[in-house]
């Protein structure tokens, strides 16, 4: 008796909470992507997301960059680091997209990835500061953190590259609140050729002949004005 007591206990709690168990999936395509361009050539791939689980979901997609801050140093002395935003190079479109439920790949939800390569990339110089200026800082600005920004651009130059790891996650479901966020991820891993660097010299030397013959053309008409001037003048 109390053994079937203990059995029926068992199966009506199962039952009452039939939630707990439904699952809240997500699924990517592709798991990986490698792209190539170049400067002034805009590009453009697809991601899908599906969900194979029970319950709506919105999933939002993020991605963690492994290559777009590097030391910055000094004549030899670490001063900070140098950092870049990845949205210059490409963007998610959408950022966060609204997924039905029992969806596969073959009715699955697109996410374009813009790629708008620029021939300039603004960039960042962080700058750490130590302890003792960072005191004197906090006293005229409490929120200090110990670091400023200086940002600056450069040129694209032969060949960039950017990787990391893209991540598309549900943070809203139809089930209600989740203990866990379901997730799934992909590599990218980009190649960006740019300016070769003869092309740039060339282009350099090209600017300072121009520069030189317009000084010269004006110079070589002054000197021919000034005998002409001293001439009428005799």
């Amino acid at each position: 008796m109390k053994r079937a007591l203990f059995v029926f206990i068992v199966f009506f709690f199962l039952i009452s909470i039939p939630s707990v168990f439904a699952g809240v999936g997500i699924g990517m395509g592709p798991t990986r992507l490698n792209i190539r361009t170049s400067i002034g050539n805009p590009y453009s791939a697809t991601l899908i997301v599906y969900n194979p689980g029970d319950y709506d979901i919105k999933a939002k997609v993020t991605f963690e960059c492994e290559n777009c801050e590097s030391d910055a140093y000094f004549f030899g002395w670490r001063i900070g680091k140098v950092r870049e935003d990845y949205r210059q190079f490409f963007t998610f479109d959408p950022e966060e997209v609204y997924v039905p439920n029992h969806t596969g790949p073959e009715a699955a939800i697109p996410i374009t990835v813009h790629i708008t390569p620029s021939i300039w990339v603004k960039k960042e110089l962080v700058i750490s500061t130590p302890e003792e200026i960072n005191f004197l800082v906090r006293g005229i600005n409490p929120s200090y953190t110990g670091e400023f920004s200086i940002p600056y651009y450069t040129l694209l130059i032969d060949e960039k590259e950017i990787k990391g790891g893209i991540t598309i996650s549900a943070v809203w479901s139809t089930f209600g609140a989740m203990g866990a966020t379901p997730a799934v991820g992909a590599d990218l891993n980009m190649h960006i050729k740019g300016i070769p660097l003869g092309s740039l010299i060339i282009i350099i030397l090209i600017i300072i002949c121009v520069i030189l013959f317009i000084l010269w053309k004006i110079g070589f008409r002054r000197i021919y004005k000034f005998f002409k001037r001293k001439k009428k003048s005799k």
